[in-house]
């Protein structure tokens, strides 16, 4: 459409937006993310990087028939189900049973609803499918006791397997440069939530290699997003050697210099519903935030869905915003109320429009109230961010504005 852009948000939904919001402002810019080209044969990446790993043999001489396989994949995987099956097939081809194959995923409930419709079609029944959520402790098994006594819990399909691949999403929003491959997120909720609550990036990382160490994990797959359901790379191999070199591809692909802060700044979260998270809002909004003047608007464009379990039965007492935004964002709450307090933020999602105003966003119920907000707008210079969840900004204190990799547990009220 002449003089105007299309925005992607959600699992294929695009906004078309004026160039000029009007007559006063400067022409729009756009965030110049990602560089470049997302690759056109995915399937043939993955089969080619579990052939020929990074400082690993083929994993197809580290498995051997009557194995039996887990597969940790994390829901934030663009293209999880070809991602998955093909690594499924490439397994298949080494000698493994369908019988013996457990797929374990651990996200959203509606990410797994998608992904489960699709990698359903391409795989035999044979294969189980599990949604791991940190509620579920029947499921749990005792693994061992970490080195500084914390006792190891993971689900019965890792601890018996006899070979786990972890298959992630490198993002290297971490100062660190290090995301957890299986703890906490495939562990307890006591684990997840004493995640949230350490400001030591190191223990999570000692107790991460420590845990893998006990499950015999050396190897790993990584997918490098594009933004929406694009890769940008695929790697395989020892773990430490995947982490550095993509997150170097990550980095070089997303990572960007500070600009001239703007009076509107247009973000979006684009992508399945695997990557419609709390997590990935909080990251589009401070991403956001580095760009926008002080009581500048901020427009977030996404299809957010999920209720917080913590909110499930109502906000907490008096509706204290404070509160709300713990029980939300659990230990990034406080950044989010800064971010609150310095600029209004509209919300485009699923999310029942009350929710949106507990926690102090002005909810938008349709793309047509987003783009009726930015012609209104009195605004001389604006933004667009796509994907902004990935977005990393140099110079950016990374591990306090964005968190770890981990899907937010805040602690229960009940002191639980």
């Amino acid at each position: 459409m002449p003089g105007h852009l299309q925005i992607s948000f959600g699992y294929g939904r695009v906004l078309s937006l004026p160039r000029a919001a009007n007559r006063e402002s400067e022409v729009l810019e756009v965030l110049a993310v990602p560089e470049g080209k997302p690759l056109a044969n995915v399937p043939q990446a993955v089969a080619d990087a579990l052939e020929s790993p990074l400082e690993y043999p083929p994993l197809s001489t580290a498995v051997v028939p009557g194995d039996r396989v887990a597969l940790a994949v994390h829901g934030t995987v663009p293209r999880a189900e070809i991602v998955v099956s093909q690594t499924a097939e490439y397994l298949f081809a080494a000698g493994i049973l369908p019988t013996d194959l457990t797929v374990l995923w651990a996200g959203s409930f509606r990410g797994y609803q998608s992904f489960t419709r699709e990698f359903s079609d391409r795989l035999p029944a044979e294969v189980s499918i599990l949604r791991y959520h940190p509620r579920s402790g029947e499921r749990l098994a005792f693994l061992a006791a970490s080195t500084c006594g914390k006792p190891f819990y993971f689900p019965r399909a890792l601890v018996d397997a006899d070979f786990v691949l972890p298959i992630g999403a490198t993002t290297g929003l971490t100062n660190t440069g290090y995301e957890p491959l299986i703890y906490p997120r495939f562990s307890s909720l006591a684990a997840r939530r004493l995640r949230t609550k350490s400001s030591d990036p190191d223990e999570s990382q000692r107790l991460d290699q420590e845990a893998c160490r006990q499950l015999g994990i050396f190897c790993t797959l990584a997918v490098v997003p594009g933004g929406g359901e694009n890769v940008l790379a695929v790697t395989a191999g020892d773990s430490a050697s995947v982490r550095q070199n993509s997150t170097h591809q990550f980095r070089a692909a997303w990572s960007i210099l500070p600009e001239h802060e703007k009076d509107l700044v247009v973000a979006s979260v684009s992508g399945s519903p695997g990557q419609q998270t709390w997590k990935h809002l909080q990251r589009a909004m401070a991403t956001a935030a580095h760009f926008t003047k002080p009581g500048g608007t901020i427009i977030l464009l996404t299809e957010l869905a999920g209720v917080p379990r913590t909110l499930r039965n109502g906000s907490p007492s008096g509706h204290d915003h404070a509160a709300v935004l713990r029980a939300v964002f659990g230990s990034f709450g406080q950044k989010v109320a800064g971010i609150l307090d310095r600029h209004p933020v509209f919300l485009l999602s699923r999310l029942p429009a009350d929710l949106v105003e507990s926690i102090g966003m002005a909810p938008l119920a349709a793309p047509r109230q987003a783009l009726r907000l930015v012609k209104s707008a009195a605004a001389k210079s604006w933004l667009v961010i796509p994907h902004a969840a990935y977005v990393f900004v140099e110079g950016a204190t990374a591990d306090s504005e964005f968190g770890s990799g981990e899907e937010v547990i805040p602690a229960a009220r009940d002191g639980r």
